[in-house]
């Protein structure tokens, strides 16, 4: 199309280079000679033309650094202390343990949705 309306004859393409422990959202597109740095998040749907820089989070059309990896755990490390489950998850082993699941499951839908909704 270009060369048809412009008389341009270019190439645009270049490489992708994905750093280490990067998440990439569904449905974002990462466009040639783009570099994401380490550790950084891409929010879905977001379109990337440039480089984004070690732990970075980014997101939008075309994506900007909206915060920093570290400021975001940081936030949701406060909010999820403010749970009333907290104290289940400091003490859980990791990341998931089946058997505080249904402890934790039953308080989650008691304080998301009411009373009304029973564990499966």
């Amino acid at each position: 199309m270009l060369y048809q309306r412009h008389g341009l004859r270019i190439d645009r393409l270049g490489p992708i280079i994905i750093h280490d422990d990067v998440y990439i959202g569904e449905g974002a597109f990462v466009l040639g000679g783009t570099t994401i740095g380490e550790g950084s998040i891409v929010g879905a749907g977001s379109v990337l033309r440039q480089d984004i820089p070690a732990g970075s989070v980014v997101m939008g059309n075309p994506a900007k650094v909206v915060a920093r990896v570290e400021d975001l755990i940081r936030f949701w490390e406060a909010e999820s202390m403010a749970f009333p489950w907290a104290e289940l998850i400091a003490r859980r082993e990791g990341a998931y343990d089946a058997a505080m699941e249904p402890e934790l499951r039953e308080l989650r839908q008691k304080h998301f949705f009411g009373t009304g909704l029973k564990s499966q």
